[in-house]
């Protein structure tokens, strides 16, 4: 009985995004969806706090929102073919598993979300977010970017990708 209640342990903690996982990045669809190797598995992510504008579509018949590119090239530099530390929290309505990613800069580990909204690539995702501290501070990363006028908060009323989906 007790093997039985650390292996369903073992089986919650990996599923809830408890515990950070080594994951290689293959590819970098756009500023926020990725392919990576995790464990041996082949895994889609898609980052949980950041919205990153959106790439051309072909089933939607978008074209390309702004900085849709620059925000792909961001995460690319940040993550092709790298190794990197991610948190899994689940699936989203595409199948994805949410993560949160850490990326190493001069050293240190860094947020993927947080560089790409304090630089102005990608807005705050509130839709899974339920800290409500790391919310106020991707928030004030974002008004940082907006009022330095940042990646694409240089033009007057950049659309979210969520309503550009629309």
């Amino acid at each position: 009985m007790k093997n039985i209640k650390i292996v369903l342990l073992l089986l919650i903690l990996a599923f809830t995004g408890t515990a950070q996982k080594l994951a290689t990045i293959k590819h970098v669809q756009d500023g926020d969806s990725y392919s990576a190797v995790i464990g041996g598995a082949f895994v889609k992510l898609r980052l949980i706090n950041a919205d990153s504008p959106e790439l051309a579509n072909k089933y939607s018949g978008k074209g390309l929102q702004t900085y849709g590119d620059s925000a792909k090239d961001l995460a690319k530099y940040y993550l092709h073919k790298k190794t990197v530390k991610v948190k899994l929290y689940g699936n989203d309505q595409y199948g994805r598993t949410l993560a949160e990613v850490w990326v190493s800069v001069e050293g240190k580990q860094r947020s993927l979300s947080n560089l790409l909204i304090k630089n102005g690539y990608a807005w705050v995702n509130n839709e899974y977010i339920q800290n409500e501290t790391l919310k106020r501070i991707l928030l004030s990363k974002q008004e940082f970017a907006k009022k330095n006028k940042l990646g694409l908060w240089k033009y007057n009323s950049p659309i979210e990708p969520k309503e550009w989906r629309k």
